[in-house]
């Protein structure tokens, strides 16, 4: 089993509304569900692998590339919905998509045993149904194959696709080990800046646990249902300006926890959500062309894994954003 994972790219993915997904490179495993119930098989794998066109999959079918419950899928197949599906590309056909999409990282840091990477808004950090290659994760797996050894990567925490800033790598299982206590203990110091909507208050903190949304699985929420998660952020204004003659402010957020979409669902439960969120704020959003939520990790600290130095990194808003700040009158040094 050791050797298995060592040698795999993989990750595991649970997705209510088509399968779970479980990816190497070298194949791609995944059950069905009663969602694709009565479908076509290669309409049904368009409609699960998203970044794979239809002509792609159906070539795969005709040369006998996949297979349903072990055994050479038909073309003309109509799937039920609780179907093992494998899938064998030729050899290194995942691989060859993976280098199309090979991108330079903004590398802010760099020793033995942690890497600091500035992430660009529209990188996708792990491996996700819709987004099996092209991603943080592959890129860090190409520039370091020794990573194939660490959990996820050495990817320690992540960032939404549409978000940009800092993020940490380690370099080794142990320095992972490390980093991830410090995340579990409130160590690690995380600070974003946000552009939203209307006038917060100057300062604040905002404690509300956090939940997956129960009609839209996309979505989380604020609750207070036995299951919802903590979730802590401290935040402050740093400025009020002007869009569409709607006010608009710049925020400065700090978390105390790491749940998926935790500012952005935060801001929109005070009522000031973040500018271009078209997820949480689609109706604001509509009235300004900003393509991703305004939302950048600026700040980063942590104690060094290896010698136990506390460090600390920032850097400055990038263009867009930095751009939607002027356009709004604000000043920002």
């Amino acid at each position: 089993m050791k050797n298995f994972l060592n040698s795999c790219f993989f990750i595991n993915k649970i997705n209510n509304n088509f399968l779970s997904i479980h990816t190497i490179l070298t194949s791609i495993k995944f059950c069905l569900t009663k969602k694709v119930n009565g479908i076509r098989l290669d309409k049904a794998l368009s409609l699960i692998l998203t970044q794979y066109s239809r002509n792609c999959i159906q070539k795969w079918i005709k040369l006998k590339q996949v297979l349903i419950n072990n055994k050479i899928a038909e073309t003309d197949v109509i799937v039920s919905g609780n179907e093992l599906i494998t899938i064998k590309p030729k050899k290194n056909f995942l691989e060859n998509e993976i280098e199309k999409k090979i991108i330079k990282l903004d590398i802010i840091y760099e020793d033995n045993e942690i890497i600091i990477i500035n992430k660009s808004a529209g990188l996708v950090v792990h491996p996700a149904i819709g987004h099996l290659s092209g991603t943080l994760f592959d890129h860090l797996l190409r520039i370091y194959p020794f990573l194939i050894n660490v959990p996820r990567a050495g990817i320690v925490h992540r960032l939404d696709k549409n978000s940009s800033g800092l993020m940490v790598v380690a370099k080794s299982i142990k320095s992972y080990t490390h980093l991830v206590n410090q995340l579990k203990l409130r160590i690690v110091q995380r600070k974003y800046l946000a552009m939203v909507w209307g006038i917060p208050k100057l300062n604040g903190v905002i404690n509300a646990a956090i939940i997956r949304n129960p009609h839209n699985r996309i979505k989380m929420i604020v609750s207070k249902n036995f299951n919802a998660k903590p979730a802590l952020t401290y935040y402050e204004r740093l400025a009020i300006g002007i869009i569409n003659r709607k006010h608009v402010s710049l925020v400065r957020c700090n978390l105390k926890t790491g749940r998926t979409h935790q500012i952005r669902v935060h801001m929109q439960w005070l009522g000031h959500g973040i500018i271009g969120d078209n997820l949480y704020n689609k109706k604001c959003s509509k009235s300004l062309i900003f393509n991703r939520q305004a939302l950048h990790a600026y700040k980063l600290g942590l104690i060094h894994p290896e010698n136990n130095l506390k460090l600390k990194w920032k850097i400055n808003l990038p263009d867009d954003i930095s751009k939607l700040v002027i356009y709004s009158g604000i000043k920002w040094i």
